[in-house]
């Protein structure tokens, strides 16, 4: 049981950092914001408003020079792949709605037997729980396992006065316990 604990744990830790990475680009992006309009606050008024654009007209046939002319046709030889892929990106047919639904399925019967298998852990861990306080109780050791109440009769088993662990006498313990201090 404390491993399907640590397991939830880390699960809930990745998102928490998932969301807080989330919200850090939020946050990368106001103070870009803040420092944009703080710089053009610093900026003289003239110089502020010959920056702004109004409108701007594009021209599309409009016949370039010849620099320009060369200029776009060196860029488009550079440009051609990045244009295909475009091309191929938008003439792409959408997913049908049935791979969708498929794919939500197979993720269904996936959730349902994660949920299954932690159901079976759970009874597991609850037979050897049951297995290890009868045997602290068979052998009379107080038992510290976790998950064991407080209440059961296992919690409550105490060594016997003066028996010894493993053949040493608890002086003997003692003196061991206090040279490691």
């Amino acid at each position: 049981m404390p491993i399907l604990f640590i397991n939830l744990l880390v699960g809930l830790a990745v998102d928490d950092i998932k969301g807080m990475q989330e919200s850090a680009g939020i946050n990368r992006l106001a103070l870009r914001v803040e420092l944009t309009l703080t710089v053009e606050e610093y900026l003289p008024l003239w110089l502020r408003k010959s920056l702004i654009v109004g409108r701007h007209t594009i021209y599309p046939n409009k016949k370039l020079g010849i620099i320009k002319h060369l200029l776009y046709n060196v860029l488009g030889i550079l440009r051609s792949d990045s244009a295909e892929n475009i091309k191929n990106a938008l003439n792409a047919p959408p997913a049908p709605i049935e791979e969708v639904q498929q794919q939500n399925q197979a993720l269904a019967r996936r959730v349902d037997d994660l949920c299954s298998s932690v159901e079976t852990l759970s009874e597991q861990n609850e037979r050897l729980l049951a297995v290890v306080s009868a045997l602290a109780e068979s052998q009379g050791v107080a038992s510290h396992v976790s998950g064991i109440p407080p209440s059961s009769p296992a919690h409550s088993l105490k060594p016997a006065p003066g028996s010894t662990s493993r053949g040493r006498s608890p002086s003997a313990l003692s003196e061991k316990t206090t040279s490691f201090i």
